[in-house]
């Protein structure tokens, strides 16, 4: 996988499983992990690949969705827009589960 130290690792997803270190993950964590899931079933069936489309495109046209963006592209550079747009859904999913995001994420 190219983690280097899994103890420091708050969750990922391995095989269509979660795995999350409960020695220093939060719920959010979680939370963020089953979005991935969610996000990527819809982007694999055909029937609702633009449904995934507009509703990342919708988190991203928000003021949090473009900071998040932001700070994920500062973050991991190498990483395509594609993937740092559905890291900046799942992150800011997690946050809203948390009640740390209001529902218009603006």
């Amino acid at each position: 996988m190219g983690i280097e130290d899994m103890n420091l690792v708050k969750a990922f997803i391995k095989d269509g499983e979660i795995y999350i270190n409960s020695a220093i993950a939060k719920p959010t964590d979680a939370f963020h992990e089953y979005a991935h899931l969610f996000l990527g079933a819809l982007k694999a069936n055909p029937e609702y690949r633009e449904s995934y489309l507009e509703f990342v495109d919708k988190i991203l046209s928000t003021e949090r969705g473009q900071k998040t963006f932001k700070r994920k592209k500062a973050k991991f550079p190498n990483s395509s827009d594609f993937d740092l747009a559905e890291e900046t859904v799942a992150d800011l999913y997690g946050e809203y589960m948390e009640g740390n995001l209001p529902y218009e994420l603006g």
